[in-house]
C-alpha cells in the first residue's frame, strides 16, 4: 500500500501504514529491507518548502523569488517550476537555507490567474520538494475586465496595482501621468428634460381637478 498511495515524503510517512521514505530513489517503501539507503521514518524530517505569502504581480513583469527550505542539503540542484513548462534555475543563497529564482516572467491574458510554485530536483521530471502549504503566485492583467476609471482603481482592493492613464487601465509603473481621482459622472440633458415634463403634467392635472 505504501508504494501505491504515496509519491511525496510527507504523505508517505503520514499514512496509517508503517512506511519509509527513500530520499535517493524518491519512493515510499513498506519495508526497511527494500533499500540499502538511509530511510526517513518521521514526516517532520521530510525535505520541504516553507510557505511564503507572495504579493500579486502584473502580467509580464520580471521578478525574483526567494524560497526557504527545511531538511534539504544545501547545494542540491533545484529549479522553480510554475507549470506549463515554465521552469527557472535556482541558486542557493550564501549561508542560508534559501534559494533564489531569478528572471521569472509570468504572463496571463485573463483578468487574474494563479500559478503554483514548486521546487523540483533538477533533471527529474517527477521529483519535487514537498510543499505542505502550496506557494501560489497571482498574476493579473490590468487591461482585462475594466470598462472605466473607477473599475480600474477599484482593483486595488484585490491587491492589483492598476492605474487609469491615456484613457485605459494599465499597470501603474507604465503610467507617466495618472490621477487617482476619477471624473464625476456627467448628468445628461435627457434626464433633466424627463424630470421637467413630469412636473408640468402634475401641475396641469391639479388645476383641472380644482375647476371641476
Amino acid at each position: 500500500m505504501c508504494v501505491l498511495l504515496c509519491v511525496r515524503c510527507i504523505s508517505c510517512l503520514s499514512t496509517r501504514w508503517r512506511c519509509y521514505w527513500d530520499q535517493d530513489s524518491h519512493s515510499c517503501l513498506s519495508s526497511k529491507e527494500d533499500s540499502k539507503h538511509s530511510l526517513l521514518e518521521n514526516a517532520t524530517f521530510c525535505p520541504s518548502l516553507v510557505a511564503e505569502n507572495v504579493a500579486p504581480s502584473p502580467s509580464g513583469m520580471t521578478q525574483n523569488f526567494t524560497l526557504f527550505l527545511d531538511n534539504v542539503v544545501q547545494g542540491e540542484e533545484l529549479e522553480c517550476d510554475f507549470g506549463n513548462e515554465q521552469r527557472y534555475d535556482s541558486r542557493w543563497l550564501e549561508d542560508s537555507s534559501g534559494v533564489k529564482c531569478s528572471g521569472v516572467t509570468l504572463t496571463t491574458v485573463e483578468k487574474s490567474q494563479v500559478f503554483q510554485l514548486s521546487l523540483r530536483r533538477k533533471g527529474h521530471l517527477d521529483k519535487y520538494i514537498d510543499s505542505p502549504k502550496p506557494v501560489t503566485v497571482e498574476v493579473y492583467n490590468c487591461g482585462v475586465g475594466n470598462g472605466d476609471c473607477s473599475q480600474c482603481w477599484g482593483r486595488e482592493n484585490l491587491g492589483h496595482l492598476c492605474g487609469w492613464c491615456d484613457n485605459s487601465c494599465r499597470p501603474r509603473n507604465d503610467c507617466q501621468y495618472m490621477n487617482s481621482q476619477c471624473p464625476d459622472p456627467e448628468i445628461t440633458k435627457v434626464g433633466i428634460h424627463i424630470h421637467t415634463h413630469t412636473h408640468t403634467h402634475t401641475h396641469t392635472h391639479t388645476h383641472t381637478h380644482t375647476h371641476h
